[in-house]
């Protein structure tokens, strides 16, 4: 996120350079977002051995035989979920930090998807077990495919993004009417005699006849990622995001910048 500056800058009105909404936000997802997909995985991993153990339990109880075969089943179900609401989460937060692109829609699918898909997965290859064993007594069957439709219920709702973010949603830069430059901070002392200021990607600032990034946003940029020691990016060449850009995603992520447009 963004340093603070010490000053109070122009509140500011946006419009979208393509027409659409534009909604202010107060802050970005900042974090290792390999890290937290890593997370997620071996979360939904250890969810998955917990239903696993559910199994056992309805199928081969004098394997695990410490409690009761009906507690160890109901208790598994319980880590079960709570391990995957875990991995969702983190895997939402990791999507927030670095999101797929809309250009993949295979992938952007797959990524906003994933932790129903592992929810999924937690649960009702243990539901179709059990209905289908016919050696299981019906309280334990009722039981268990209550409990494992319920979680399976709470898993998926928890882990869909109602509201996924796209790699397009976050690359975007702002400017005023006049001048010839853009600005990646909406923040920078260069708008503060402008109301009202335009949000949209590069191409559509150097559309509008804004050709560079304004030198002081660089400046602020590098500042702000030598606070948090990260590595600074040459931010010269940002019409090239997309395909063989500099500035890397993960750090215009970073920064507490300007509005999305919707």
């Amino acid at each position: 996120m963004a340093t603070t500056r010490k000053r109070t800058p122009r509140q500011h009105t946006f419009v979208s350079a393509g027409g659409g909404a534009v909604t202010p936000t107060t802050g970005r997802a900042t974090g290792n977002s390999g890290l937290l997909r890593v997370l997620a995985v071996v979360m939904w991993l250890l969810g998955i051995g917990c239903e696993v153990i559910a199994v056992l339990a309805v199928k081969r109880p004098e394997l695990l035989d410490f409690m009761p075969s009906m507690w160890r089943m109901v208790g598994a179900l319980v880590i079960d979920l709570v391990l995957v609401i875990i991995g969702s989460q983190c895997w939402k937060k990791a999507n927030r930090i670095s999101p797929a692109s809309r250009k993949s829609p295979v992938k952007f699918w797959l990524w906003n998807n994933l932790g129903v898909i592992m929810s999924v997965i937690a649960f009702a290859p243990f539901i179709l077990l059990l209905l289908t064993d016919k050696n299981a007594d019906g309280k334990t069957k009722k039981i268990g495919a209550v409990l494992a439709v319920v979680a399976l219920v709470i898993a998926g709702l928890t882990s869909y993004d109602f509201s996924p973010v796209a790699q397009e949603d976050i690359d975007q830069v702002c400017w005023a009417a006049g001048g010839s430059v853009y600005h990646i901070y909406e923040d920078c002392y260069h708008l503060d005699r402008t109301e009202e200021l335009t949000v949209g990607s590069v191409e559509e600032a150097q559309a509008a006849g804004k050709d560079r990034l304004c030198y002081t946003c660089q400046a602020n940029y590098q500042a702000d990622m030598e606070a948090q020691g990260s590595e600074v990016e040459d931010l010269n060449d940002l019409n090239g995001r997309a395909d063989d850009a500099d500035l890397d995603a993960d750090d215009l992520m970073d920064l507490d910048l300007i509005p999305d447009a919707a």
